[in-house]
């Protein structure tokens, strides 16, 4: 028995969608791989140091940000007081003011000791310093004034 062959070979219709299917598939398993495969990062250079000319400003504030004897700068802007708690409002080294109750730290080495009516009196690494508070401003006559 022997059989030709035609050419092109006869395709049926089931023939042809097994073969879409296999494609099918066989795009979606490349698609995920590419997707989900870890892909390790290139190595990195060591970048080039350039030399930059000596900036002024830089070394006044590598000598404020550095180890070493800070810089304090402390305003009152307010005190307020009750029988047992008293409480400072202080504006430190510019920042927004905030309130501070006595033994509380403002910054490293600086503690707030008391609070007095006319001012507050920090520790700053065991050395007392004593701020006072600004004049409060004068307001007009208490009470209900007559007008003629």
């Amino acid at each position: 028995m022997t059989r030709t062959w035609k050419w092109p070979p006869a395709v049926s219709l089931q023939h042809a969608v097994h073969a879409a299917g296999l494609v099918a598939v066989l795009v979606g398993v490349c698609f995920w791989a590419d997707r989900l495969h870890v892909r390790r990062p290139m190595p990195s250079q060591a970048p080039a140091t350039t030399a930059f000319p000596a900036d002024p400003a830089a070394q006044v504030v590598a000598t404020w940000l550095g180890p070493g004897e800070l810089r304090l700068n402390v305003a009152v802007v307010g005190l307020m007081r009750r029988q047992d708690r008293a409480v400072a409002v202080l504006a430190v080294n510019g920042a927004s003011p905030r309130a501070f109750m006595a033994g509380e730290t403002l910054m490293r080495d600086v503690r707030l000791v008391s609070v007095e009516p006319d001012g507050v009196t920090l520790d700053r690494a065991g050395i007392r310093i004593r701020i006072t508070a600004p004049a409060r401003p004068e307001y007009g006559p208490a009470g209900i004034v007559r007008v003629h």
